[in-house]
């Protein structure tokens, strides 16, 4: 349900999930889990200065004029051309001497002109998505280039190694670009580099020269084909973000201890029967992917991981809750999606900061009442068990934002949810007990407008159930038969 960051478009971590999901998808509760968290820190890069893009709107000349007036062409520090089918850059752009920013890409751009290298201030250059084979040696000249994305490029290796000349650069994609091997030139010559952005490759080895990259944070190596973690980056004492996801990996080192700074580590779908038990170390992790996988249990030596923010552990066999959890008090974020429990822990309950639990696909009969203790918790998920009602003590999550009961055996419609007094999402889709005829009256009861507290029940999920009165409740939006959103008047289907 809530599962999971950084893509061949350089925002967002890609993620694909399995196909077969309940009636409130993956995605619908990641995107409530993000709008309840909107405030924290993004989980990965941001994009770079949206704001930039809409003043790069402003100086975009009509058809038939002249790309830019000249009368400003001294004061352009930032142009967007990205998109426009273009085959190559306009030579206009290489007498804005200021420029600083250049986004170009999602073109048709076969190579770069060798004018690049008159954009003496250029600090930031968005190539990616385009058709460019061959990298001029001019790109090499742009001494403050701080940030390159050649992403989705068909680059010959060779024409590669133009890059290691940019030793100013602190940001460097090459994303979905086809490379084997890492050149050893880039890691001998760019000292600076913190971000270093290879996923969607077919990386099997890093060269040992990587650990030359001193100052690099943060390393994605999503979709290669390794098959055990590189311990070339267990040297890099610097790395906050690994992303190792979805590939081959079945063994971690013992070095990976070393890496104390480390703060995200993500390898999710892999192959992974254990986790050594060094990981311990690593005591600033905050945020652990290793959803997919073939474990059974975590070290019990994890517990002192104590900075831990999110968890996610779908997909493995742990058939019981992970007993390091308790000593996590910082925990907020929980996804442990067909894993194979039937109860929670009472000590798990009694973290005071969990915000959302996902405990999809699982075999609970009923919701523990436990859970109704963690007043704490906005975002909850028990789609796909066996639960047949729920207690009246769910009144106490006070907190409660977003419920997802879909695929369960309710054989009366769960009235005690009328109890919950901020819940705005409710997922009930696909029942697999009675076939629910109608809605009670009092659904009403979820619908209470700004002037009645400030409650507003956005979103109703209702699949198959064989619906066929829908009261005057006033809901903004139903969700009807395969993820299809309609919106409803009231009365409509009255």
């Amino acid at each position: 349900m809530v599962e999971s960051q950084e893509s061949v478009d350089a925002s967002t971590r890609d993620i694909h999930y399995p196909k077969d999901e309940p009636v409130c998808s993956e995605d619908d509760l990641v995107q409530t889990a993000q709008e309840i968290t909107e405030n924290e820190a993004p989980e990965n890069e941001a994009p770079e200065n949206e704001a930039l893009e809409n003043e790069a709107l402003e100086n975009k000349a009509p058809e038939n004029k002249a790309l830019f007036p000249p009368y400003i062409t001294d004061r352009i520090f930032f142009i967007d051309l990205s998109n426009k089918q273009l085959q190559t850059i306009s030579p206009e752009v290489f007498s804005l001497e200021r420029l600083e920013e250049l986004h170009v890409e999602k073109n048709l751009i076969v190579s770069i002109p060798k004018a690049i290298n008159r954009l003496r201030n250029m600090k930031v250059l968005y190539l990616n998505q385009n058709h460019i084979q061959d990298i001029c040696e001019e790109l090499g000249e742009l001494k403050h280039l701080l940030s390159l994305d050649l992403s989705n490029n068909p680059l010959s290796y060779s024409s590669l190694l133009v890059i290691s000349n940019l030793q100013s650069l602190r940001q460097l994609r090459l994303y979905k670009t086809n490379l084997r091997e890492i050149p050893v030139q880039i890691c001998n010559y760019l000292h600076h580099v913190e971000l270093l952005g290879l996923s969607d490759n077919n990386l099997r080895r890093l060269p040992k020269e990587i650990a030359n990259l001193t100052k690099l944070k943060e390393i994605y190596l999503k979709k290669n084909r390794f098959k055990i973690f590189p311990v070339e980056v267990c040297q890099i004492a610097n790395l906050e973000i690994i992303d190792l996801e979805e590939n081959l990996i079945s063994l971690i080192p013992q070095e990976v201890g070393l890496l104390t700074n480390l703060v995200k580590l993500f390898l999710a779908f892999n192959k992974l029967s254990s986790i050594p038990p060094t990981l311990q170390y690593c005591q600033k992790l905050a945020v652990l992917d290793l959803s997919y996988n073939l474990l059974r249990k975590l070290p019990r030596s994890l517990k002192k991981l104590t900075e831990m923010v999110d968890l996610k552990l779908s997909g493995n066999s742990l058939k019981k809750f992970p007993y390091q959890t308790r000593f996590w008090t910082s925990l907020s974020r929980v996804y442990l999606k067909n894993t194979g429990l039937h109860k929670v822990p009472i000590s798990f309950t009694r973290l005071t900061s969990v915000r959302v639990l996902d405990l999809t696909e699982n075999c609970f009969d009923e919701i523990p009442k436990g859970i109704c203790t963690m007043k704490s918790l906005e975002v909850l998920a028990l789609d796909d068990n066996q639960i047949q009602e729920i207690p009246v003590e769910i009144q106490e999550l006070t907190n409660l934002k977003c419920l997802s009961l879909s695929e369960n055996q309710f054989s009366i419609f769960p009235m005690e949810i009328f109890l919950l007094k901020s819940l705005e999402r409710l997922y009930l889709g696909q029942n697999k007990g009675i076939k629910f005829t109608s809605l009670p009256g009092d659904i009403i009861k979820l619908q209470v407008g700004a002037t009645e507290g400030g409650r507003s029940f956005a979103a109703v999920a209702w699949h198959f159930c064989g619906l066929q009165l829908f009261p005057n409740a006033g809901l903004k939006v139903l969700l009807i038969s395969l993820g299809t959103w309609y919106s409803i008047r009231p009365g409509l289907l009255k």
